[in-house]
């Protein structure tokens, strides 16, 4: 019995080449040098020419700047160095959490037994392809998710790039299903004296924590993580320093989540008056204690059950307790609040952000559009007679 001749591979001046049973051709070209040799990079395609001009690029591409053994890591292990390690100290907990879930549900069951230098193009759209399909049981994501998996999946990328890993982002310039972008929810003005009618029947001791978010329009987490101490009662001066929140059921005090966010701000005269009304009244050095211990601060997340009751009993569409945050920033634009003065308000890194979320119409907005519209013809109708 004769034995089966293997198949030679073929020297071309790109590299090594080689057909497989399947007829795809797979080559291999020299990336970098570990303490152990040669460090190759297999790659697989369809036709023999595309195989030969995508090794001589890599060739090319990586003749002056050669790879080391780290780059043979695959993604789940840069990853994991990259939130732990890089990321841990320049994102807050919550950030954390939310990246840390998407690695580990996503990123990592799709990709990460791959090599950072063998991963294609090709292979991240077909990430993307994975989560917009029904697999297991599972639904599809929705695009404002895949466009965060996505984005993660880039800063690692980037980041291995950064750290001389690998010489080119993969993950760059790549296609994303279309997001349908929601228009926030807000209240009108019928509906936030329906609001407080409603809180001042049935919920009094919710009225101030409702009437200071309206009229100022903190986050959440800003609003709960007020003292006393940070507030001038005299002025109306008030400094946004911390923010609070509960993670795994332990509170937690932190900064504000960026410098933009630590700002000061005058609070308008009526929750000026408000709040001295109220302080002869709480024996804490928050504004908004907890119920339970006056010491601490009220709870954030406890708004998100308390808001669904009182909308419910003034009859108005649900919306979350953050809406009404937007509440106050479009009924600040829609009285004339310069963007650059609302985005120091509103504690924005920059002020095309606030001009992005919050430019939308109103119906305020329109008929004050109509009455002008309206005034301005009548003054054309006088100047022709």
């Amino acid at each position: 019995m004769t034995k089966k001749k293997k198949k030679r591979k073929k020297r071309v001046p790109n590299g090594h080449l080689t057909q497989l049973p399947n007829g795809y051709w797979q080559g291999r070209v020299n990336i970098g040098r570990s303490e152990d040799g040669p460090i190759y990079q297999t790659i697989t395609r369809k036709s023999k020419e595309e195989l030969e001009a995508l090794i001589l690029y890599q060739r090319l591409l990586y003749s002056r700047s050669k790879l080391t053994s780290r780059s043979k890591m695959t993604l789940a292990e840069w990853a994991t160095i990259w939130i732990d390690e890089i990321k841990y100290c320049l994102i807050g907990e919550t950030t954390y959490c939310g990246y840390k879930s998407f690695i580990d549900r996503h990123i990592i069951p799709f990709l990460g037994s791959k090599q950072l230098v063998s991963i294609r193009r090709e292979d991240i759209e077909r990430f993307i392809g994975s989560m917009q399909r029904t697999s297991k049981g599972k639904k599809p994501l929705q695009p404002s998710s895949i466009r965060a998996a996505y984005l993660i999946l880039n800063q690692i990328m980037e980041s291995a790039v950064g750290a001389k890993l690998i010489l080119e982002n993969p993950a760059r310039n790549i296609s994303l299903p279309h997001q349908k972008i929601k228009e926030r929810r807000v209240l009108s003005s019928e509906e936030v004296k329906r609001l407080f009618d409603t809180l001042e029947e049935h919920y009094p001791e919710w009225y101030d924590i409702y009437y200071v978010e309206l009229m100022t329009g903190l986050r959440r987490g800003e609003l709960f993580g007020l003292k006393w101490s940070d507030v001038n009662l005299m002025t109306g001066d008030t400094q946004i320093r911390r923010t609070i929140k509960y993670l795994y059921g332990e509170l937690d005090i932190t900064n504000t989540k960026t410098n933009s966010g630590k700002r000061k701000i005058v609070l308008p005269e009526s929750v000026r008056i408000l709040l001295n009304e109220r302080r002869p009244n709480i024996d804490s050095d928050w504004i908004f204690p907890s119920l339970q211990d006056n010491k601490l601060p009220m709870n954030p997340t406890l708004v998100y059950e308390h808001i669904k009751k009182v909308l419910k009993l003034a009859e108005l569409p649900y919306v979350q307790f953050h809406n009404l945050r937007h509440t106050f920033a479009t009924q600040a634009i829609s009285n004339g609040v310069e963007p650059q003065t609302l985005s120091n308000l509103m504690g924005h890194k920059v002020v095309t952000f606030t001009l992005d979320t919050y430019t939308h119409k109103t119906i305020e907005m329109e008929k004050r559009v109509a009455v002008f519209l309206e005034d301005y013809l009548e003054e054309l109708e006088e100047e022709e007679e």
